[in-house]
């Protein structure tokens, strides 16, 4: 298959449509209970934004896993796993904030995944030694910015004493 984005972009795809993913390949669990005729409206919304959150994480993650065998810079996996691993870890913040009021086993199996996953690309990340990487890659990007935005400021100040902008 043709990759028609760039990891970066398709790991912003993928918070763009956070709801879509595969499942875990875990047992079958067991069946729900009895619900009401018409369903638990709040059970209903609850579960389905913590079933949302966690394919959230699962998708960048596999984006991760799918730029590990695609790619051949160091950086851009590195950059890679850096995103996925700030997704899992908002994830992760975003799941003690559902109420599990009548799925508290099942969602801590899910904020489990979701740590492992994260915990899964710290690691991955400390064995490229990218932190630095792309802390400095930031950094020196940063860097850039800063000094052509200061030579703009400059060069709008300049015409006020009468003076030609420098190139």
């Amino acid at each position: 298959m043709r990759r028609v984005c760039s990891a970066g972009t398709c790991l912003v795809l993928v918070l763009l449509a956070i709801g879509c993913g595969s499942s875990s390949p875990t047992a079958n669990p067991p069946p729900p209970p009895a619900a009401p005729a018409a369903g638990d409206p709040d059970v209903d919304a609850h579960t389905r934004e913590y079933v949302k959150q966690i394919h959230g994480c699962q998708a960048a993650v596999t984006l991760v896993r799918a730029g590990i065998t695609e790619s051949t810079d160091l950086v851009e996996v590195a950059d890679l796993a850096t995103k996925a691993r700030d997704v899992c870890d908002t994830i992760r913040s975003n799941l003690v904030t559902i109420n599990t009021d009548h799925f508290d086993d099942q969602a801590n199996e899910g904020f489990y995944a979701v740590d492992r996953s994260k915990s899964g690309l710290n690691a991955l990340l400390a064995y490229l030694g990218a932190v630095e990487l792309i802390e400095a890659r930031d950094k020196l990007a940063e860097g850039d910015q800063a000094a052509k935005e200061a030579i703009r400021g400059i060069n709008a100040r300049r015409p006020v004493y009468g003076l030609a902008p420098i190139r």
